[in-house]
């Protein structure tokens, strides 16, 4: 399946087109249904931009088919990017932020959500968890991601995906909803500060029902500065 990070990637290299900057935001990201890929079955991808009103839909259909486009994301992009970027985390000491928690441990967490990652998209190196703070709060550092996921990329999806992939060591601390997948559907509000290969995600807990879950993050670069903020991000619980 067409992850949604590389939904929001391509996003906002539209939004770079469109407007030839760095500095970019999207509102109301949707991924309304899932994308399936195959070897068997690739598939053709389009984005279609109003260069009037900022509208994006991401649109495709089998390679080299005659059949109809079919829609399966939706964004707005914002004509003048002017969002402040929130104060630098300190992550010169990332283990006084909380309890650590080991890659393995991550990826059999998620596991028990009944997902399953490839070895490229396994790139939470480590994290540590703040269960007991009124919202509960995630600090993940990746690993390197490999050269070819990466290049070209404002922000490397397999990078974006291991900052969503942050939410399982949340929900892990919370007795409601465990045991089930959830799946992004929905972004607030995606604010790029600067492109680049961040180092470190911080996840924090907005909102949590048995159906779905509320959380926002924030993708870092070594210092500690913000590169990527997600608002607001709605996950929906799978229907498997």
């Amino acid at each position: 399946v067409y992850p949604a990070a590389a939904f929001v990637e391509s996003m906002l290299a539209a939004a770079r087109d469109l407007h030839q900057s760095d500095k970019l935001e999207l509102e109301r990201v949707s991924v309304f249904r899932p994308l399936p890929l195959s070897d068997a079955s690739p598939k053709a991808v389009r984005i279609l931009v109003d260069r009037e009103d900022g509208g994006l839909v991401v649109e495709a259909r089998p390679y080299m088919s005659a059949e109809p486009w079919g829609a399966y994301a939706r964004a707005r992009i914002v004509k003048d990017a002017d969002t402040p970027a929130e104060p630098e985390l300190s992550v010169t000491t990332p283990d006084v932020f909380g309890v650590a928690v080991e890659k393995a441990t991550l990826y059999e967490t998620a596991s028990r959500f009944l997902l399953n990652y490839g070895p490229a998209f396994r790139t939470v190196e480590k994290a540590w968890v703040r269960p007991e703070s009124a919202q509960p709060e995630v600090l993940a550092e990746f690993s390197e991601p490999d050269s070819l996921s990466a290049k070209g990329m404002l922000i490397p999806p397999t990078l974006l995906d291991g900052a969503l992939q942050s939410l399982f060591i949340l929900l892990g601390t919370q007795k409601k909803g465990s045991n089930h997948a959830f799946l992004p559907v929905a972004f607030e509000r995606v604010v790029l500060h600067a492109p680049g290969r961040p180092r470190y995600a911080h996840a924090r807990l907005e909102r949590l029902s048995p159906r779905s879950v509320v959380a926002s993050f924030r993708l870092m670069d070594s210092t500690g500065k913000t590169l990527l903020h997600l608002h607001n991000c709605r996950f929906r619980r799978a229907a498997w």
